[in-house]
């Protein structure tokens, strides 16, 4: 399993400054759905490691296979 930092909103205009919701915990579901049709991975666990609801920004710690 591999560890990957992410910063959804990082890159100017990937689109991904959507779903702020979806790192509630009960949109977790949603969350890993979303990432998955995102990225092409099979992920296995989605942490949450900080949330700027300002700047509509999470980092996200993501294992996959």
């Amino acid at each position: 399993m591999a560890a990957v930092a992410a910063s959804p909103s990082s890159r100017p205009g990937s689109g991904w400054n959507d779903g702020s919701e979806n790192t509630q915990p009960q949109h977790y579901a949603v969350l890993i759905r979303d990432l998955e049709a995102r990225t092409g991975l099979t992920i296995e666990r989605v942490e949450v490691e900080s949330v700027d609801l300002l700047r509509q920004r999470a980092v996200l710690r993501v294992y996959h296979r």
